[in-house]
């Protein structure tokens, strides 16, 4: 830029190009498109000096007039046009020449610009008055079950659901009970009558239900704010307690079970330990050992969930980080996250173990990933994934 203002502007890298004159040309990150005064559409990268012809797009261009942007697809080429729209250059083999195939994409105005997302294999499209379009070559399915079709008054937030091995979908609400839907198709929904559990006609103990989880023999373990833990037995199609004797098992938020045991995290109550012996299919608590639970510091003890994790068990707090249990022990590990960027890390409402790379934390902060060895550093897979730091 000289004193007066005036830029000058000098060619880092030329690219040969022995067709005709470039009369248009994109870039984005390192793959470039280009067309020549004859039509013909090239392609290129900024690390190889050459670009390469693919087709001539002058009969698209006489058709749908001026180009507005062009990006890469896969294998194919989207082309979005100022005032007509877009198609989709697909590319196949036919007696050993390549075809490329033009497929419309259903777009009924200008199209402003394009951007194809790799990670998800997503192209969105910029439109000049149909907004923001998205196509996907992967089907994506979204079905809406709504209460108002129900014969049941459901006013209040669902807290979780379950899918169980039967096929029935679970959903726990907080203040409204539980509803069952029997033989559960994501696609059609369900064709039996929709069941509505309360402390009315069976025996939860009550009807805000914030967790569900089956266990290894089909049962339905739930936590609600009620003192106890209910089950469901598919085969006995009714809702039974678990009797906790005098322990304060209540308000429960997270529930895990496995081989025998139950793993609860009762908020305000910490995290229980219960080893299950069985009567028939009724379970029994055959031992429960309440874990990190100090009468004096009732705000260390408001956890949120509860899994296992090979010998080990996690817990996750708010505020408070997470803690580690030796499920042989039962000596706990309190793990503080040290990212002073942010003030809410330790904030973790929920936890995955299937991760083999550690265990996946969800925080107020973002998506933390620990390795299951702790001298390793947590970290944010917010700044891997670019995405917004927030709640999760």
């Amino acid at each position: 830029t000289a004193p007066d203002g005036t830029c000058t502007f000098r060619p880092i890298r030329q690219y040969d190009y022995d067709g005709g004159r470039i009369t248009w040309a994109s870039i984005r990150g390192e793959e470039f498109f280009c067309i020549d005064d004859s039509g013909m559409l090239c392609q290129g990268n900024v690390h190889r000096f050459k670009p390469q012809r693919i087709f001539s797009i002058a009969r698209l261009m006489q058709k749908r007039g001026s180009i507005k942007a062009i990006v890469g697809y896969g294998e194919d080429v989207v082309i979005g046009f100022a005032t007509d729209g877009a198609v989709r250059m697909h590319k196949s083999v036919e007696e050993g020449s390549e075809v490329w195939q033009e497929v419309d994409l259903d777009v009924k105005s200008g199209v402003f610009d394009l951007m194809c997302d790799r990670r998800q294999n997503i192209l969105w499209v910029a439109t000049d008055g149909e907004g923001i379009k998205y196509f996907a070559d992967e089907p994506y399915d979204l079905r809406t079950e709504t209460f108002q079709r129900l014969p049941y008054v459901i006013s209040t937030p669902v807290r979780a659901i379950q899918k169980d091995r039967n096929g029935a979908l679970w959903i726990a609400t907080k203040g409204d009970g539980l509803l069952c839907y029997p033989d559960y198709d994501p696609k059609t929904g369900t064709s039996g009558e929709v069941q509505h559990l309360t402390t009315a006609n069976s025996a939860l103990l009550h009807n805000s239900v914030y967790c569900l989880a089956e266990g290894p023999n089909g049962i339905i373990w739930m936590g609600s704010d009620g003192r106890g833990i209910n089950y469901y037995i598919p085969s006995q199609r009714k809702i039974g307690v678990l009797d906790v004797g005098s322990h304060n098992v209540l308000n429960v938020h997270g529930l895990c079970a496995v081989d025998d045991e139950l793993w609860v995290a009762a908020w305000g109550q910490s995290i229980f330990r219960i080893r299950l012996r069985w009567e028939g299919e009724r379970p029994i608590a055959d031992d429960i050992r309440q874990l990190l639970y100090e009468p004096g510091h009732w705000e260390l003890a408001q956890f949120l969930a509860a899994q296992p994790d090979g010998n080990y068990a996690w817990g996750t707090s708010r505020e408070n980080g997470v803690a580690r249990i030796d499920r042989r022990t039962l000596k706990t590990q309190a793990l503080h996250f040290d990212e002073p960027r942010l003030s809410t890390v330790n904030d973790v409402v929920s936890l995955n173990t299937a991760a083999s790379e550690g265990i996946l934390f969800a925080t107020s902060a973002g998506l933390l990933l620990q390795p299951r060895d702790l001298k390793r550093p947590s970290v944010c897979l917010n700044d891997q994934l670019g995405i917004p730091r927030q709640p999760v």
